[in-house]
């Protein structure tokens, strides 16, 4: 079946895609969520030079007939995927010269219209000219992308660094929604498939971003959008300045990255991480140029100072480029030295997120207290994303409604569970927190089948050793469980559409890197599950 036809389409009919990285970043970083098409072409017409554009159109008498523009359909309408530039405008065009709309233009781009002056008869040709436009149009957004990759990363006209680390992270972030239990590594090999970049570079992209968008936060708490707007800094700021921010030298932070890709701080230093952002945030992207700074301001961080990695150490270390970013640097690094020394290491290693046990003890016997010296901790390559002292527990109410008996073995092996999963928090330990949650589940399961005697069109059901998924399936559809109909739904769901049984297998069985938020967000439904087993 044929993905894409060539097609004649009445300019009308043509959006402006607000997808479009080309400035869904700018729109992301003004905090225009819903950006409308007046939006987007007030955008194009100031940052995009579509006067020139729309001047060479004009003087040639249309578009390029052997250059279409690229569609996907949408709703009656067809979206702009390649073209955006060109049907803009189009687009300027015809409000210029059919409906009188001079006045429509920002005073500042009116003199990028220089033939706003000509003949009439020019004007009405022009307008025939282009109120068509010839398109190949897609099925969908999905089956252009190779195309728009080829196109714009190794193409003709290139996007800028930021549009291109705005690009990948975003296609990683709709894929990641579309296949929640894929690991980041495998989407990323994916994401490679249909673009000429390699995964190491579309990793990196995305990594870059979300620093970008992490010190944009950290700015946002201060400034308005439209002191953040400029980006000419993006580059340096995060193909130089962010690897020494990040590592492990006296002038870094000694992060790591999260499973999806971005450094976060360790636990309890969250508001420092963000001063330092947000100093590192004001020299590369709210300074003026030097050319504009007045006497005794500060410049803008350039490229050039920053070219090598002594320069950037040194930079940090005297103090002057960035008044005050080393001693927040030292103070970070001294403040989570401590926490290593004197508190849980979640992660392990010598960079570990720091954690403290649920209850409040340090009992190595919990499995949260501090590591002995003589015992071998190796260092992990990856974080968590968002690491938070958040366990699989139950509360003090719920346990109460538990009947478990301390003279049977299935019973006393769950409370086991029960106790250990609630003095282990998913972020510090996601395997031994997938194997027992698996675990509770299933004696939850089998309990259940032996104590509530769960019938089936009047014969009595049996438990299966080897259909955990189905097992739970049947019995959340029994009416002797006590499921509300909502939970019962939702149950179904995450065991029928999320797989969540083969997807605790897969991160039990096989390499696969534990996603923690699917895990707890998972656990909302099923504590509701084994709960009505036990009780």
């Amino acid at each position: 079946m044929a993905i894409y036809t060539r097609e004649n389409l009445l300019l009308s009919d043509i959006l402006l895609d607000i997808e479009n990285p080309r400035f869904a970043s700018y729109f992301e970083r003004t905090d225009k969520t819903e950006p409308s098409q007046d939006d987007v072409a007030d955008y194009l017409l100031q940052h995009e030079s579509i006067g020139g554009l729309a001047t060479r159109i004009q003087a040639v008498g249309g578009l390029h007939p052997a250059e279409a523009i690229v569609c996907c359909k949408q709703e009656g309408k067809y979206i702009v995927l390649e073209g955006n530039r060109r049907v803009c405008a189009c687009k300027a065009l015809h409000r210029i010269f059919s409906e009188n709309g001079k006045s429509w233009l920002p005073e500042d781009v009116i003199p990028e219209f220089p033939f706003l002056d000509t003949s009439e008869q020019e004007n009405i040709e022009l307008i025939q000219n282009t109120n068509v436009l010839n398109a190949v149009v897609y099925d969908s957004r999905e089956f252009a992308q190779p195309y728009i990759s080829d196109k714009h990363i190794d193409g003709v006209k290139k996007w800028e660094s930021i549009e291109k680390s705005s690009y990948f992270y975003r296609m990683y972030q709709e894929m990641k929604k579309e296949k929640p239990t894929m690991s980041a590594n495998n989407i990323v090999s994916d994401i490679a498939k249909i673009s000429v970049s390699n995964k190491t570079e579309v990793k990196n992209c995305i990594v870059k971003y979300n620093f970008f968008m992490s010190t944009y936060k950290a700015l946002r708490e201060t400034y308005s959008p439209d002191a953040l707007t400029g980006t000419n800094s993006y580059l340096p700021l995060v193909d130089r300045f962010m690897n020494t921010l990040v590592g492990n030298s006296e002038c870094g932070l000694n992060l790591t990255l999260s499973t999806n890709f971005e450094y976060v701080p360790h636990l309890g230093q969250e508001t420092l991480y963000k001063r330092i952002l947000k100093l590192v945030g004001e020299a590369f992207l709210v300074r003026k140029t030097e050319a504009n700074c007045e006497s005794g301001e500060l410049p803008r961080i350039n490229s050039k100072e920053i070219d090598t990695n002594v320069q950037q150490r040194n930079l940090i270390k005297e103090d002057k480029r960035i008044p005050g970013l080393f001693v927040l640097i030292k103070q970070y690094r001294e403040l989570t030295k401590t926490d290593d020394k004197n508190n849980t290491t979640s992660t392990g290693g010598k960079s570990g997120t720091n954690a403290t046990p649920p209850n409040g003890t340090s009992n190595p016997n919990t499995g949260n207290g501090p590591i002995s010296p003589a015992v071998y901790e190796p260092d992990i390559p990856w974080k968590p994303s968002r690491p938070q002292n958040k366990s699989l527990s139950f509360s003090t109410d719920e346990g109460a409604s538990f009947n478990l008996s301390d003279d049977n073995d299935e019973d006393a092996k769950i409370k086991f569970v029960i106790r250990e999963l609630s003095r282990l928090y998913v972020y510090a330990y996601p395997y031994a927190c997938t194997l027992l949650y698996r675990t509770l589940l299933e004696a939850s399961t089998r309990r259940a089948y032996r104590e509530k005697k769960p019938r089936e069109n009047g014969i009595r059901l049996q438990y299966n050793d080897n259909d955990l998924a189905g097992q739970i399936l049947k019995l959340a559809d029994n009416s002797l469980i006590g499921l509300s109909a909502s939970d019962r739904g939702t149950v179904k769901s995450k065991i029928k559409q999320e797989n969540l049984i083969k997807v605790l297998n897969d991160y039990i069985h096989n390499p696969k890197i534990v996603d923690t938020d699917f895990i707890l967000t998972s656990w909302v439904t099923m504590k509701e599950y084994v709960k009505a087993c036990l009780s």
